[in-house]
C-alpha cells in the first residue's frame, strides 16, 4: 500500500481550472530550432534543439507548461558518444508530431481537457539530447567526432523563440515542469527562465512542478564493481564503484553544467555542495515550486544506494524524508516568502504517469498529486 503525505505550505498557488471548449486536436507538432538563429543550441551529435508544442484550449492561451524531458544523464566521452547515436543525444530521428497519449508517462502533460490545472494550457515538451539536465555549455572532441555539451543553450534557445513566435512575451502563468533528470534541469533553470519571461510580462506568476528530481549526493555503501561494459550506464568512481555523487561531479565539470544552474547557487555555495544537487541547489531559488516524489526511488535505490537489504532501503527512504522536509522549509533570506510544497509518497516507483496523478495516489485527505499541486 502507498502512502501519499502532502506537506500542506503549497495551498495558494495561483491556478484555476477554466471551462473550455475542445480543443480542434491534440496533437504535438516538433518545432526544430534554426542553426542560424540559434548556432550553440545543440543536441551531443551536433543536430539542433528541438521540442514539442501544442497550443492553449480557448481560455488559457496565456497560461503555459514548459517541460523539460527526463532521461539520465552520461558520464563518459565513451558513454555520451553511445548516448549521440539515440533521440537523447540526437533530433534527427524525431517525429514530427506526437499524439498527446504517446505522453502518457508524464502526469502534469495529460492533454484530458479540464482533467487538471494544467491540461488547458499551452504545453511544450523540450526534448531532452545534451546528456546534462539541460546545463551544460562546451563541447569536446572524442575520437573522430565532437560531442556538443549545450543543454543551458538549447533551453535559452527555446524560452527565446517561444517568447518572440509562439506568443508568450503575454504569458500570465509559467509552470515550469520537469520529470528526473528534466526535474533537475527546471530547478536548475526556474529562476533564469522567471528572468526571461519578466522581461516582457513584469507580472507573470512562474512557478517550478519537479517530477522525481530529487538524487541524493552520496555514493553507494555497497561498492558494487562494474566491468567496463557496464560503466556506459552506472555512474561509478575511479576505481569502478558505484557512486553517483562522484559520477555527476564529473560529468558536471565535463559539461560545464554550472554554467546553466542557478547563478546565486553558483556564486555562494560552498564547493561541496555544488548546485547540480536539488537539496544543495533549493535554497538559492526564488521562485516557489512544488516537488513530486517517492522516499523510495526506484531509480535511486538501483543507482545511488544500489542494495535491496530492507535496513538499507528503509534508511534511504528516511534521509529522502528529511531532504524534501529541508528543501521545502529551509530558505534564504532572499527567498523567505517563497511558497514551496511536496507531495511525496511511499511507492517503489520513478516518476509520476497520469494515472497516478489524476487517480492512484492519494493522501490522506484524498488528494492527488494534480489535487496538491
Amino acid at each position: 500500500m502507498c502512502i501519499s503525505i502532502f506537506l500542506v505550505l503549497f495551498l495558494a498557488l495561483l491556478f484555476s481550472t477554466e471551462a473550455a471548449s475542445a480543443p480542434k486536436t491534440d496533437q504535438f507538432d516538433l518545432v526544430r530550432l534554426s542553426d542560424k538563429v540559434y548556432p550553440n543550441a545543440r543536441c551531443l551529435d551536433g543536430s539542433p534543439g528541438s521540442f514539442y508544442f501544442r497550443p492553449g484550449r480557448p481560455g488559457a492561451e496565456t497560461k503555459w507548461l514548459l517541460f523539460f524531458q527526463g532521461g539520465g544523464w552520461c558520464w563518459t566521452p565513451k558513454d555520451c558518444a553511445h548516448r549521440a547515436q539515440s533521440s537523447l543525444g540526437s533530433s534527427v530521428r524525431h517525429q514530427s508530431q506526437r499524439s498527446g497519449s504517446s505522453f502518457a508517462h508524464v502526469g502534469m502533460l495529460n492533454p484530458l481537457a479540464n482533467s487538471s490545472a494544467l491540461s488547458n494550457f499551452n504545453m511544450v515538451v523540450m526534448n531532452y539530447c545534451d546528456g546534462g539536465s539541460f546545463a551544460g555549455s562546451a563541447s569536446m572532441e572524442h575520437e573522430s567526432s565532437v560531442l556538443h555539451f549545450r543543454g543551458r543553450d538549447i533551453r535559452q534557445a527555446i524560452v527565446n523563440l517561444l517568447m518572440r513566435s509562439y506568443g508568450m512575451n503575454t504569458a500570465t502563468e509559467v509552470v515550469v515542469g520537469g520529470q528526473s533528470a528534466g526535474a533537475l534541469a527546471a530547478l536548475m533553470g526556474l529562476d533564469a527562465i522567471a528572468e526571461q519571461v519578466r522581461a516582457t510580462s513584469k507580472d507573470c506568476s512562474v512557478v517550478g512542478l519537479l517530477d522525481s528530481g530529487l538524487f541524493m549526493d552520496q555514493s553507494s555503501a555497497h561498492h558494487n564493481v562494474y566491468d567496463s561494459v557496464q560503466r556506459v550506464v552506472h555512474p561509478l568512481d575511479d576505481d569502478g564503484h558505484l557512486d553517483y555523487a562522484a559520477g555527476l561531479r564529473r560529468t558536471a565539470k565535463m559539461m560545464h553544467m554550472f554554467e546553466g544552474s542557478n547563478t546565486a547557487c553558483v556564486r555562494n555555495s560552498p564547493r561541496d555542495k555544488p548546485c547540480f544537487f536539488v537539496q544543495h541547489l533549493a535554497p538559492y531559488v526564488v521562485a516557489p515550486f512544488f516537488m513530486l516524489q517517492s522516499q523510495y526511488d526506484s531509480w535511486s535505490l538501483t543507482n545511488i544506494y544500489g542494495g535491496n537489504d530492507r535496513l538499507g532501503v528503509n534508511m534511504f527512504g528516511y534521509n529522502s524524508t528529511i531532504a524534501i522536509r529541508r528543501i521545502v522549509t529551509d530558505k534564504t533570506d532572499r527567498q523567505r516568502s517563497a511558497v514551496r510544497g511536496a507531495f511525496l509518497h511511499s511507492c517503489l516507483s520513478h516518476t509520476v504517469g497520469v494515472p497516478a496523478w489524476n487517480n492512484d495516489f492519494k493522501d490522506h485527505t484524498g488528494r492527488t498529486p494534480a489535487d496538491a499541486f
